[in-house]
């Protein structure tokens, strides 16, 4: 799974030493949305804004939707998508922690917002980050290849980043 993203970045071993990664969610889906659809770069602005102010969008089928951008996906649909999945996706990797963080959130007693809910991954644990993204993915209405493109996405850029974090080290 995701091995073109792997490919891309080389295995775990070559491409980074250990580490961990500190990010926010919202920085993980600027850098996909930049990376896939960077004419979306606006539109995910405003997603943020709604996420942050705690207008979370409702549930649509996103397979239903029609027309695409080099991601195979339509463009306002990975923009909205992205939230939902990575949040489902790190509560799952991550567990409790998040899982806590994110029920606080939905209870409006929130100490942050999603977007900027920070998340921290082991480098050994970026792996586990692919099947469940495709599965969150297909959760939300995306076809398998589709899901598997945005698994490799975040992979990619979750590598990218660490890269770039330990080049400034």
């Amino acid at each position: 799974m995701a091995d073109s993203a792997r490919r891309a970045v080389g295995s775990a071993s070559d491409v980074r030493s250990g580490g961990r990664l500190t990010i926010t969610l919202a920085d993980l889906a600027r850098r996909v949305i930049v990376s896939e659809t960077p004419d979306q770069v606006e539109l995910l602005g405003e997603v943020t804004a709604q996420w942050e102010a705690g207008h979370v969008p409702r549930r649509r089928r996103w397979a239903l939707m029609s027309g695409s951008v080099n991601f195979g996906i339509d463009p306002a649909v990975l923009s909205e998508l992205i939230y939902p999945v990575l949040t489902a996706t790190f509560a799952q990797v991550l567990g409790d922690v998040t899982l806590i963080a994110w029920r606080r959130w939905r209870g409006r007693s929130r100490p942050q917002s999603v977007p900027r809910m920070q998340i921290t991954l082991s480098v050994n644990r970026f792996d586990e980050v692919i099947p469940v993204c495709i599965a969150q993915g297909r959760d939300s209405g995306c076809s398998e290849a589709k899901a598997r493109l945005l698994a490799d996405a975040v992979y990619r850029e979750l590598s990218r980043a660490l890269e770039e974090s330990q080049q400034r080290k």
